[in-house]
C-alpha cells in the first residue's frame, strides 16, 4: 500500500523507502526502539546524534533501533487521507507499535513538528492521556526526549514521559535496558519510577533534582564508523567526525584510523570535522591525513574556528587537498578589544594565499549590552577582510539567543523591531549591496521565537500546542513558518511575547527562579583535563613534518599510463528496491560504490577532479531498469582486485564481483566489457528503448484499433506517432518501443495517457520498467 500507491504521488519518495547501505534489519530482535528526528530525512540523517544513537543501540544483537523522520507536507496529506499511521524506515512498522520511542530535541522551532508526529502516529499528545489503569503493555509507548534543547525540558514536559539531560551515549542504553527488563511484568508508572533512578534522566511524573550527565571519555567503539549512506543528497552529505567534546580531544592516530575506516565503508567523497582541537593538534592531524585525502580525492571541511586557530601550519597542510569553505568566528566585544583587526586580516590573507576561495565570517548581534560601536567594528572588519582576501566573502549574521545554563541565561531577549533596526544599521554600514560581500541573515522572527521557547516554562507548552492545532509544523522551513500564527496564539493565551522575552531578568532586586533550576551541572571530571593537556602537548608546533612542501603544482594528477588507459562499459540493473531513486541519486550511489570496491577510477585534471564515469539515458523516478549502462575510465589495471575475487578470473570478472559485493540491495552489475577509449558516449549512440508496463494486477487497456497490429507484426509506421515504434500487449502487460534522445517528445507515460487513455493517477499506479536499450546500426538494433 505505502510503496505502490503513495510513493509515486509524493516529492522525493526516496525519503521513505529505507534499504540504504548499512541500514540495520534484524530478523528476530527481542526489543524494538524507535529513534525519531522531528524534521525531514535530509536533516535528520545529517545529525551526528542520530548516527551515534543508531549505531550504539543496534550494536546490541537483541535490540532493533529503527528511524522515523517527519514526512513532507504531501506525504503527510496522503497518510491522513488513507488513515495510515506514521511508520519507521527499516520495517515500515507503525510508530505507535514501538514500546520505547526516543525523540531528539535540537531546535525549539521543531516542537510543533513533534506534536504533529505524535498525531500522525495516532499517539495521544499529552503524556497523562497515555496513562490508563491497565497493564503496562496496553498503554505503551514510553516517549523519552533528549538533545541540546532538553537542558530546559519544561516547555515540552507535558508531552513526554522523560528526558535525558546531557550526552546520550551512556544513559540511552541504560534506559533501553530498564524498559526492556521491566515492561513485561509491571505497569507503566512503575517503569517510569524505575527510570527516574537513572542518573541524568528527568521524569516529569516524578520531579526531582537532576544532574547533567556527560561522557568523561570519547570511546572509539562509540563512533559510527559504518554509518548509513543515504541514497539521496542530505544537508551534510559527508562522513562526520567529532574530534573534541567537553575539552576531551581524540588522539590523532585514532581520528586518522576512523577517517580511513569510514571512507572505506561508505565511499563518501566528503569528510567534515565537527569540532576543532588545539592548533598544534589540528596541524598534526591534517598533516597525517593530507596524503590519504589527496590520494582519494576527498573534500575536507573544517568546523568554524577562531582566527588564531588557523596557524600557518594548518593552512599549509590544507594546500594540497580539496576543501570546503573556511568558516571563521571572530570574537568582538563591546569594548572592541577581543580581537585586533590585524589578527583577522592576517588570517584571511594567509587563507586566501593558501588557496581558500570561499571564506565565511560569522558574527552574532543582538546582545542587550551591544552598542553601535560594535556594529561599526563588525562592518569595518568585514570590508577590510574582503580587501585582504582579494575576492568576495560571505558574512553570516545571527541574532543573539540567551540560552539556559550559560552566563547570559538571564539576559533579556531584545524584541523583533530592535533586531530589525540593528540589521538595517549593519547593512547600511556595510555599504548596502556589494559584489564582494554576500550578507546572509536568518529571519529575526524565527530567532526571537527560538529565544522564547528555549527558556520557556511549562505554561509555554499550551502555546506550542495551540500553534500546532492551528497548522504549525515543519517550522524550521521558511515556507512552513508563520510568525503571525505564534503571535495570535500568544494573544489567545493572554501572553505578550515581548514581555516573555524579558521575563527572567532581575527587576527591583527580585530574581525570579528559572524553569531549569532543578538541573545541576555535570560532575567534575579529572580525566577530561588530563586528556586535553596530553593532546595539546603531544606534538610541538615545530614538528619537522611541518616542513613538507605543499603547493598547487601537486594538484595536477599524474598522466595515465598507456597500459592502464582502459575504458569499461558496464551493464547493470536498477531493481524494485531502488526504483524511486532519481538519476542523480543513482549516479551518486554508483560513484560511492566504486570507491568502496576500490576500483581504480580515473579522475579529471584540475583542482576539483571528477571521476570519469558517464551514464546512459536517465530513468525517471519510479522506473526500474533491466539493461542499463555506464562507462568508466580506469587509472590502472584491474589485477589488484584479483586477490579478493579469486585467481583465474579475467579483469572484467574481478570488476563485476568486486562491485556487486558493495552495491546496495536493488543494484547489480551483469557484465563489464572493454571498449575503445575514443568510443562515442552512451547518450550519443543509444536511441531506442523498450519498456514494459504492468498494471498492478488489473487488465491492461487495449490499444485503439488503429494502433493494434497483428500479433508479432510491426505496425504500420504511418499509424503510430513518430517516436513510438511498437506497442503491443504481452503477458498481461503492455510493451512499447520508443525512440530516445535529443528531440524526442514522447515517453512511456505520454503513451499511456495519450494513446491508452489512462489518467495521471492511473499512470502513477503502474509499474514501468525499461527492459532494454539499443542503438541502430545498419538498420539493425544492437546493444551497446
Amino acid at each position: 500500500m505505502i510503496l505502490r500507491e503513495i510513493l509515486p504521488t509524493v516529492t522525493r519518495p526516496a525519503r521513505y523507502i529505507g534499504n540504504e547501505l548499512h541500514a540495520v534489519k534484524k530478523e528476530t530482535p527481542s526489543f524494538k526502539v524507535a529513534l525519531v528526528y522531528p524534521d525531514v530525512y535530509e536533516r535528520g540523517m545529517s545529525h551526528l546524534t542520530t548516527r551515534i544513537l543508531y549505531h550504539l543501540l543496534n550494536r546490541d544483537e537483541e535490540i532493533q533501533c529503527e528511524r522515523v523522520f517527519a514526512p513532507w507536507r504531501d506525504m503527510k496529506e496522503r497518510l491522513l487521507r488513507e488513515g495510515l499511521p506514521l511508520f519507521s524506515l527499516e520495517s515500515h512498522t507503525p510508530l505507535k507499535s514501538f514500546p520505547l520511542i526516543f525523540i531528539l530535541l535540537n531546535d525549539p522551532l521543531s516542537y510543533t513538528t513533534i506534536l504533529d508526529l505524535l498525531n500522525l502516529a495516532q499517539i495521544p499528545l499529552q503524556a497523562d492521556s497515555r496513562f490508563e489503569d491497565s497493564p503496562k503493555s496496553d498503554n505503551l509507548p514510553i516517549i523519552i526526549g533528549g538533545g541540546s534543547c532538553s537542558y530546559n525540558p519544561e516547555p515540552m514536559a507535558p508531552f513526554f514521559d522523560g528526558f535525558w539531560i546531557g550526552d546520550g551515549e551512556e544513559v540511552v542504553p541504560e534506559i533501553v535496558k530498564t524498559v526492556k527488563e521491566s515492561s513485561i511484568h509491571i505497569r507503566k508508572e512503575e517503569v517510569l519510577s524505575a527510570l527516574s533512578k537513572i542518573e541524568g534522566l528527568y521524569i516529569p511524573r516524578f520531579p526531582k533534582t537532576v544532574r547533567t550527565r556527560i561522557v568523561s571519555t570519547l570511546r572509539k567503539e562509540d563512533i559510527p564508523t559504518v554509518p548509513i549512506v543515504p541514497f539521496i543528497e542530505i544537508d551534510r552529505d559527508s562522513l562526520l567526525i567529532e574530534i573534541e567534546r567537553h575539552n576531551v580531544t581524540r588522539p590523532v592516530p585514532e581520528v586518522v584510523e576512523v577517517v580511513q575506516e569510514g571512507f572505506r565503508e561508505t565511499g563518501w567523497e566528503k569528510i567534515a570535522f565537527l569540532s576543532s582541537p588545539s592548533p598544534s593538534s589540528l596541524s598534526e592531524l591534517l598533516i597525517s591525513l593530507a596524503p590519504f585525502i589527496h590520494q582519494n580525492h576527498i573534500t575536507l571541511t573544517l568546523p568554524p574556528v577562531q582566527p588564531h586557530c588557523l596557524s600557518d601550519e594548518v593552512i599549509s597542510a590544507l594546500k594540497d587537498v580539496r576543501r570546503g569553505p573556511l568558516h571563521l568566528l571572530p570574537r568582538i566585544g563591546n569594548g572592541m578589544d577581543d580581537l585586533s583587526e590585524s589578527d583577522l586580516i592576517q588570517t584571511v590573507e594567509r587563507a586566501s594565499k593558501g588557496g581558500f576561495q570561499r571564506i565565511h565570517l560569522h558574527f552574532e548581534i543582538g546582545d542587550p549590552e551591544e552598542g553601535e560601536g560594535r556594529l561599526l567594528k563588525v562592518s569595518h572588519l568585514c570590508r577590510e577582510a574582503s580587501k585582504a582576501a582579494g575576492h568576495g566573502i560571505q558574512i553570516t549574521i545571527t541574532p543573539f539567543i540567551p540560552r539556559p545554563h550559560t552566563e547570559g541565561e538571564r539576559k533579556p531577549l531584545i524584541g523583533i523591531e530592535a533586531l530589525l533596526e540593528k540589521e538595517r544599521f549593519l547593512k547600511s554600514a556595510l555599504g548596502g549591496r556589494s559584489h564582494r560581500l554576500l550578507v546572509k541573515m536568518p529571519k529575526v522572527e524565527g530567532a526571537f521565537l527560538r529565544g522564547l521557547l528555549v527558556r520557556g516554562d511549562r505554561f509555554i507548552s499550551k502555546v506550542i500546542e495551540g500553534v500546532y492545532r492551528s497548522g504549525g509544523s515543519l517550522e524550521t522551513w521558511n515556507e512552513c513558518f508563520s510568525y503571525n500564527r505564534w503571535v495570535k496564539t500568544f494573544e489567545e493565551m493572554g501572553l505578550d511575547p515581548e514581555e516573555e522575552a524579558r521575563r527572567w531578568e532581575s527587576r527591583g532586586g527580585v530574581t525570579p527562579p528559572l524553569p531549569w533550576d532543578f538541573i545541576l551541572p555535570p560532575k567534575e571530571s579529572k580525566e577530561s583535563g588530563v586528556q586535553r593537556v596530553e593532546s595539546v602537548k603531544s606534538k610541538d608546533s615545530t614538528d619537522s613534518r611541518l616542513n613538507i612542501r605543499w603547493g598547487r603544482k601537486k594538484r595536477r594528477l599524474p598522466a595515465l599510463s598507456p597500459f592502464s588507459n582502459l575504458r569499461l562499459r558496464v551493464c547493470f540493473s536498477k531493481g524494485e528496491e531502488v526504483r524511486y531513486l532519481s538519476h542523480l541519486d543513482l549516479m551518486r550511489t554508483i560513484h560511492r560504490s566504486l570507491r568502496r570496491a576500490r576500483i581504480p577510477v580515473a579522475y579529471s585534471q584540475g583542482f576539483t577532479p571528477r571521476p570519469k564515469v558517464s551514464f546512459g539515458p536517465p530513468l525517471s523516478v519510479g522506473m526500474t531498469g533491466r539493461m542499463e549502462y555506464f562507462d568508466l575510465l580506469l587509472s590502472e589495471p584491474l589485477s589488484a582486485l584479483r586477490a579478493e575475487s579469486g585467481a583465474g578470473r579475467s579483469g572484467s570478472d574481478d570488476f563485476v564481483l568486486s562491485l556487486n559485493r558493495v552495491l546496495p540491495k536493488g543494484l547489480s552489475v551483469h557484465e563489464a566489457e572493454p571498449i575503445f577509449p575514443q568510443a562515442s558516449s552512451l547518450t550519443e549512440i543509444l536511441n531506442i528503448a523498450v519498456y514494459r508496463v504492468a498494471f498492478g494486477g488489473r487488465n491492461p487497456p487495449s490499444p485503439s484499433s488503429q494502433l493494434d497490429p497483428r500479433p508479432g507484426k510491426h505496425p504500420d509506421s504511418g499509424r503510430l506517432p513518430p517516436d513510438l515504434l511498437d506497442l503491443k500487449e504481452s503477458e498481461g502487460s503492455v510493451e512499447m518501443v520508443l525512440r530516445i534522445g535529443e528531440g524526442v517528445k514522447m515517453g512511456p507515460k505520454e503513451v499511456l495517457m495519450n494513446l491508452l487513455g489512462l489518467t495521471m493517477d492511473e499512470v502513477q499506479q503502474c509499474t514501468i520498467g525499461r527492459t532494454d536499450l539499443y542503438l541502430t546500426q545498419n538498420d539493425q538494433w544492437v546493444r551497446p
